[in-house]
This record gives structure tokens, C-alpha cells and sequence, in this order.
């Protein structure tokens, strides 16, 4: 019975041993799993913090030269090249509705089929326009003015952009100048800094302008920012 009550105890403590040795291996492996978690924990928010940093920096660097391009092209000199190419590409449409109708049409109807067509294109959400007058300072066509057709505007400071275009071209001797002036803004009721280029249209002699108001060009530039 007490060799009996012996093995029990010894079978009792190895039990109890190998039971306390397994808790100590479970609980160093649980241990060395949770660091494990934990590292790989932080090094994933370390690469998600880089990652976003790289993120938020290339946000700021393409709002930055966003900013730096609407700025740029608020610029005079970038302005009047707008304005230049704008009103050169209708030159180009009025050549290609001379040439088609030249050999259609006499002289007098091409002539009043191409004011027509002037007088009625609108660009710019309808708020740009052309006009005509000749190297006599004559107006020949307004469309948004038409008690100006027919006038002679020289020595007018209210209305300078006829005198302006005239002498620009003569002076340089090209067939496309930029001229700014002060002008009566119809919005605003105000007279603003305006922006023009005047081409000449060769079959008729003809000189061709269109502006824009600087005050329209930086709230398209805001509203564009804004975007």
C-alpha cells in the first residue's frame, strides 16, 4: 500500500512537472508570438506613416505647381499669348470660309457673308466677339456696338482700340499685334484693363480684333483653382 501511495506520488509530481513545463514552453511561446505581433505592428505603422507622408507631400507638390501654373498664366505676357492664339485660330477659320466660297460667291456677297458670320460668332461662353474696321481707322463691323459701323475713331480716348490696332500694325509692319487699353467693362460698369489682338485679314484688307477683360481672366483662373 505505501509502495503504491509512492508510485502515485511520483507518477503525481511527474505529472505535475511535465504540466509546469509545458505551461512554461505555452507561455514563452505566447510571449515570443505577442512581441513578434507587437513588432510587426509597429514596423506596419511606421510604413503606413512613411508611405502616407510621401502621399501628403505629393498632394502639397502638385497643389503647389497647380498654384504656380494659374499664376503663371495670369501674367500678362501669358495672357496676351492666350488671347493671340485664340484669335489666330479664327483667322484660320475665316481663310478656310474665303477659299471655300471665293469662286461660289462674288466679291460683294463674300464680303457680306464673312461680316455676317463675324457679327454672330461668339466664343467664351458667348462672351467673346470679333469686330472689323479698316487702316482708316474706320469701323466697319461691331457687333455688340453697332452705333459704332461706319464711324472714323481717331484722337478717342473712350474707344481706343481702333487708333490702337491701326498704328500697331502699321508701326510693326506684321500682320498680327497685341494692344491693352482701359474699356468700358458692360458687367462690371466699370472701365478695366483690356487685353486685344488685332489680325489682318488679307483678301479684304481688314483688321480683326477680340479682348478680354482682366477682370474675366482671373475669375476664370479662381474658378478653375477652385476645381
Amino acid at each position: 500500500m505505501n509502495n503504491l501511495t509512492i508510485k502515485t506520488k511520483v507518477i503525481a509530481l511527474t505529472i505535475l512537472y511535465i504540466l509546469v513545463i509545458s505551461f512554461l514552453i505555452v507561455g514563452f511561446f505566447l510571449n515570443s508570438i505577442l512581441l513578434t505581433n507587437e513588432e510587426n505592428t509597429k514596423s506596419y505603422y511606421n510604413e503606413l506613416l512613411e508611405s502616407r507622408k510621401y502621399e501628403i507631400k505629393g498632394q502639397i507638390d502638385t497643389a503647389s505647381k497647380a498654384i504656380e501654373s494659374f499664376y503663371n498664366e495670369s501674367k500678362i505676357e501669358n495672357v496676351s499669348k492666350s488671347v493671340r492664339v485664340t484669335s489666330l485660330d479664327f483667322k484660320e477659320t475665316l481663310t478656310r470660309f474665303y477659299n471655300e466660297n471665293k469662286d461660289k460667291l462674288s466679291d460683294e456677297n463674300l464680303r457680306d457673308e464673312l461680316k455676317r458670320f463675324i457679327k454672330s460668332y461668339r466664343y467664351d461662353s458667348g462672351i467673346g466677339y470679333y469686330w472689323i474696321n479698316d487702316f482708316d481707322y474706320k469701323m466697319l463691323m461691331h457687333p455688340i456696338k453697332p452705333i459704332f459701323d461706319g464711324k472714323v475713331f481717331i484722337d478717342t480716348p473712350m474707344i481706343p482700340f481702333v487708333e490702337l490696332g491701326v498704328d500697331a500694325l502699321k508701326k510693326s509692319g506684321n500682320n498680327s499685334e497685341i494692344i491693352s487699353y482701359q474699356f468700358l467693362n458692360p458687367i462690371t460698369k466699370e472701365y478695366e484693363f483690356k487685353i486685344s489682338n488685332v489680325f489682318i485679314f488679307e483678301p479684304f484688307n481688314w483688321i480683326i480684333g477680340t479682348g478680354a477683360y482682366k477682370s474675366h481672366l482671373e475669375y476664370k483662373l479662381k474658378e478653375k483653382a477652385k476645381k
